[in-house]
């Protein structure tokens, strides 16, 4: 009896000091998940357990969720993750916080951000940065509904970061994403937001997925200083574009003429909205589904197959600036507000039809056959089919008078090209 009691005693002890542990002393490990708020009191660590409130006093680890509030920000605060093998919750970026003061996450020991739930950024009037390796274990959602401003993922100079999907979905949602990160993974990238996804300076080679643009603007910008063909999702099995929304390809970092080409396979259900963003900055009206802007005398070129499932316009938008179809491309399809060409190269262009106007000067080109330079007056592409028709026509004119007028029993044979 005396050592039973002495069991049960020794159990309860031991009890009472595992939860004291757990819920009482500084800086011990602590039950998940907490929300650990970011006051950045001590140093710009994350393994500092004084740098967090919420957090039962000390620092996060796995399934925890983040908070950074820029309300009594000072300054930017540029943060070190130093907390390896762990898997974090979800990160919040929120607060009033004026002055675009904002938040940085980085590593210096080069860690990666793992996280089991998604990012939600409603900050005002601030920008909020991950500059690092980033990974996301399960489906995951962006949001963002910051006041004007964008979430940026990577840097557009300096090393070119991660981010790693596995087979998981990624749901992009808000008013806009700037990613530079490396995107990695077999799942599917969706665009929900009404703003833009920007993808610029590092192509995602390793994504194999697909990307459906439901809502907003998947952009693409060339960067073409660096690399003026750059294709960031070349090995991707397919962009969706609905119907409302846009895939636009532009050239924002330099003036020179870009010549970029898009491989992936596109399926395209409509025409973009009324007003489009295509460089970040720049407003077009009546977007087309597909937009390039990559300046005077550039070139987008199109060789993955093209189906469209309603009326679609391709849209240039700079001048000269030509949309080139090297793929095969069934629907029926239009150009409006253009500036520059619409080559339809491939023989494979069978069921296209043409309808709506070219208001500043675009040149469509019929199937089988490149355009050749444009006379710098007119704007108007020459081709074979340009001279050979009005030839032939006044030919068969000829013709037919000197038919009547001789009363030939047979006619002129003409030989087909």
């Amino acid at each position: 009896m005396k050592l039973k009691r002495l069991g049960g005693l020794g159990s309860a002890f031991v009890l009472s000091i595992s939860t004291l542990l757990t819920i009482g002393f500084t800086g011990i490990a602590h039950a998940s998940p907490l929300t650990c708020t970011w006051t950045g009191a001590t140093n710009n660590n994350f393994s500092n357990a004084g740098n967090w409130t919420g957090c039962n006093s000390a620092a996060p680890i796995s399934t925890d969720n983040l908070v950074f509030d820029n309300t009594s920000l000072a300054n930017n605060a540029v943060l070190n993750d130093d907390i390896t093998g762990v898997t974090f919750g979800s990160i919040t970026f929120q607060g009033t916080g004026s002055n675009n003061n904002g938040y940085t996450i980085t590593s210096t020991n080069n860690y990666t951000l793992s996280l089991s739930g998604g990012i939600t950024d409603t900050t005002s009037d601030a920008y909020s940065n991950i500059v690092m390796n980033m990974a996301f274990t399960t489906n995951s959602t962006i949001s963002v509904s910051a006041n004007f401003q964008y979430l940026n993922l990577g840097t557009n100079s300096g090393p070119a970061y991660t981010l790693t999907l596995g087979s998981n979905n990624l749901t992009l949602s808000g008013t806009g994403v700037d990613n530079y990160l490396n995107v990695v993974g077999s799942g599917e990238i969706n665009i929900t937001s009404s703003g833009s996804f920007w993808s610029q300076n590092t192509p995602s080679t390793g994504f194999t997925g697909t990307i459906d643009v439901q809502q907003g603007n998947l952009g693409l910008d060339s960067n073409s200083s660096s690399n003026p063909s750059l294709d960031y999702f070349p090995n991707a099995t397919g962009i969706t574009v609905a119907s409302g929304a846009y895939l636009s390809v532009s050239d924002e970092f330099t003036t020179s003429p870009a010549n970029v080409t898009l491989v992936e396979p596109l399926t395209l259900a409509g025409n973009g909205p009324d007003q489009c963003v295509v460089t970040g900055i720049s407003g077009y009206s009546n977007c087309g589904a597909v937009n390039s802007d990559l300046g005077v005398n550039s070139k987008l070129t199109l060789t993955g197959a093209i189906v469209l499932t309603a009326n679609t316009q391709l849209n240039s938008l700079a001048g000269s600036d030509s949309i080139i179809v090297n793929g095969p491309l069934s629907g029926d399809f239009s150009v409006q507000n253009a500036y520059g060409d619409l080559v339809l190269a491939s023989s494979n262009n069978t069921s296209g039809t043409t309808n709506g106007t070219y208001t500043a000067g675009g040149v469509l080109v019929s199937s089988s056959g490149s355009a050749a330079p444009k006379t710098p007056d007119t704007g108007s592409a020459l081709t074979s089919a340009n001279i050979e028709l009005p030839l032939i026509g006044s030919l068969m004119i000829a013709g037919g008078i000197f038919y009547s007028s001789r009363k030939l029993k047979h006619p002129i044979a003409t030989k087909r090209r």
